[in-house]
């Protein structure tokens, strides 16, 4: 559907009515779920009472076959799996903040949320820091800055030269 509207706010001109979005939008459901279910709506457009009157009750219509019936518990359940693993901070903070405004958690849960998925040692050197974070922002802040100051660290230490054995004689 982003895609959709996307094309839509693109190519303005190029639909009239909401009647082109719905059949333009129809004719690229191909296939699986989305194309059986974009066949039988094609069946009733040919009917005597269409199945949407707009792109409105186009979009609802598909959002109560497709959409997520709980987002809210969908996104909590993700931000419970979500894990820093090997990735860098910035895209644990960016795949945080995306689901965190869709949790309905408040900022203290949100803090525990994201200490709970940010690697230990990095935790550990958040925990180390003269004032510690009060807030989702700073927790957020200074867990990219320290990554990025031990990615770098890494970085730099594979680029020394390897110290070589010590003759005894």
């Amino acid at each position: 559907m982003n895609q959709l509207t996307l094309y839509f706010f693109g190519k303005r001109s190029d639909f009239v009515d909401d009647t082109d979005k719905i059949i333009f939008a129809l004719s690229y459901m191909k296939g699986g779920n989305a194309g059986l279910w974009a066949d039988q709506k094609i069946q009733e457009l040919s009917g005597d009472t269409p199945p949407f009157t707009d792109w409105s009750s186009f979009k609802e219509s598909f959002d109560e076959v497709f959409g997520d019936p709980d987002p809210a518990s969908s996104a909590r359940f993700r931000m419970d799996q979500l894990k820093q693993g090997a990735i860098s901070a910035e895209d644990f903070v960016a795949k945080f903040r995306e689901l965190a405004p869709k949790t309905g958690y408040n900022d203290a849960a949100h803090i525990e949320k994201f200490e709970k998925g940010l690697n230990s040692a990095l935790v550990d050197k958040i925990y180390a820091l003269a004032d510690m974070p009060k807030t989702l922002s700073e927790w957020m802040s200074w867990s990219i800055k320290l990554d990025r100051q031990w990615r770098q660290r890494e970085a730099k230490k594979k680029l020394l030269p390897s110290p070589s054995p010590s003759k005894s004689v």
